[in-house]
């Protein structure tokens, strides 16, 4: 869709990308928005063509033929590899790209790679799977998978660019988001989808006034398909298993002061494991809805929960696991 003005400088534009509907508010003149735009959306087309998993011939497809060999990459698959080690670091292995064979193998199925000699289902936290050489030259051992983290790198990408041209802005890829500052009406609104229904919603989340922020989910709500026995899998891969994960959780949207893949790392680690699993490291404002249709919310997230659809409960590390 074209950008659209309306008479108090907003400018809203929608688009397809990256496997998900892309959506950007911006206050700037009309042409100045348009531009801003412009970026976005090529920022977006460059970065799927270098990490999709989708693309026969994206530079991630081709290095996931090459395992095993020392490859030379761009600055940008560098960029979301080295971010990726970091998570997995982070998270003691449970935020794992390499459950790309696990997603084929359950029918969620991209380019085609090599599986000779791969390694399936249960992944070792102590093996090596990624090794640089040099900061752009890079050697995997197994496929990977760099989609959420993709993701929250293009909207990071983009909101570097948009904080040094507007005080005011919100971009949405498919529900995660980064923004600054505040929208028409004050402080920035996010609804959270209720994951038993998405064309309804569980909250709605009132965003601090900020010059960086950013909110993420991970849910099975939508990326989610029936194997050949009938079962529902969905596209959140617990390591530790090879399959569709949770603990007893249908999503965690976490907050972040920092960026969108720290939002993005932490909302699919939370997912997996709970609260058991955060660290120093892991943003804490957050809201988890339950298989039980529970609404879970840590302290610091509490406040800024404008409206629930249920009660709020106190999420514990006691409570993180059903």
């Amino acid at each position: 869709m074209s950008p659209q003005q309306d008479a108090t400088g907003w400018t809203t534009a929608q688009w397809h990308a990256m496997g998900t509907q892309v959506a950007l508010t911006i206050h700037l003149p009309a042409q100045s928005a348009a531009e801003a735009t412009k970026h976005v959306r090529a920022v977006f087309v460059n970065l799927e063509q270098r990490l999709s998993r989708f693309l026969d011939m994206s530079e991630l497809s081709r290095l996931n033929r090459q395992c095993g060999q020392w490859v030379t990459v761009s600055r940008e698959l560098a960029e979301v590899l080295h971010l990726s080690a970091e998570a997995f670091a982070q998270t003691a292995g449970v935020f794992d790209p390499r459950v790309l064979k696990s997603l084929d193998r359950l029918g969620y199925v991209g380019a085609q790679i090599k599986s000779d000699g791969v390694k399936d289902a249960v992944l070792s936290q102590v093996d090596r799977w990624l090794v640089f050489r040099e900061y752009d030259t890079v050697q995997i051992i197994e496929p990977i998978d760099l989609g959420g983290i993709g993701k929250g790198y293009a909207l990071d990408v983009c909101a570097r660019y948009l904080r040094g041209v507007t005080d005011h802005f919100l971009l949405s890829a498919g529900g995660d988001i980064v923004y600054k500052g505040q929208g028409p009406e004050g402080a920035w609104r996010v609804g959270v989808e209720w994951p038993f229904a998405t064309t309804e919603l569980a909250a709605v989340w009132a965003l601090p006034v900020s010059p960086q922020g950013a909110i993420c989910t991970s849910a099975d709500s939508k990326r989610f398909w029936m194997d050949a026995s009938g079962t529902r899998r969905h596209h959140l891969i617990d390591p530790s298993t090879g399959l569709s994960g949770g603990c007893g959780l249908r999503s965690v949207t976490v907050l972040s002061a920092d960026s969108a893949v720290q939002a993005e790392v932490w909302s699919k680690t939370l997912y997996l494991r709970g609260l058991r699993a955060r660290t120093a490291a892991c943003p804490i404002p957050t809201l988890a809805i339950s298989e039980d249709g529970e609404l879970l919310v840590t302290p610091e997230a509490q406040s800024s929960i404008l409206w629930s659809l249920a009660p709020l409960v106190t999420w514990t590390e006691k409570e993180a696991c059903r």
